[in-house]
Order: C-alpha cells, then sequence, then structure tokens
C-alpha cells in the first residue's frame, strides 16, 4: 500500500512504521507540516521502523504516504478508509 491513514483525529498521534522509508504528510490532496518524535516541523522524514509520535497545529485526517509515490502524483483520495 502507498499510504495510510493514521490513527486519531487531533493534534498529536501515535503510529508503528513496519517498513522504513522516505514519507510525507499530507491531508489527502496538499502536504501538511508536522513535528515528528520531539523533532523540527517539516512534512518529509526518512523513518526507521518503530513507533513515532506525531503533533500537528491542527485537526482532521491525516495520511502518511511513501515519498516516492506522492512525488508522481498519487493521492490518498483514492484510499478507501
Amino acid at each position: 500500500m502507498a499510504g495510510r491513514k493514521l490513527p486519531g483525529d487531533s493534534a498529536q498521534r501515535s503510529f508503528q512504521i513496519e517498513l522504513p522509508d522516505d514519507y510525507t504528510l499530507v491531508d489527502g490532496l496538499h502536504v501538511v507540516r508536522a513535528s515528528l518524535d520531539g523533532g523540527p516541523a517539516t512534512d518529509r522524514w526518512q523513518l526507521s521502523s518503530g513507533d513515532h509520535q506525531l503533533i500537528t497545529s491542527g485537526q482532521g485526517k491525516l495520511y502518511l504516504v511513501w515519498s516516492q509515490v506522492w512525488d508522481r502524483g498519487w493521492r490518498p483520495s483514492t484510499l478507501h478508509v
């Protein structure tokens, strides 16, 4: 799967990565900036396997997608979640 909906609907979320890779945070159509694991706010990370903590400035649906597919034009609006 090229992306997945992150659990929850609040500004702070926890999630787990099983496949380490380069990921981009989006709201379905646009890139979203957030702080990951206490680091500075950005919209793209090289994530390792394991648990991660994300803090955004707002609420709503968020998706973590492989950066490569995002750059090629795939959008999570095609996900049925």
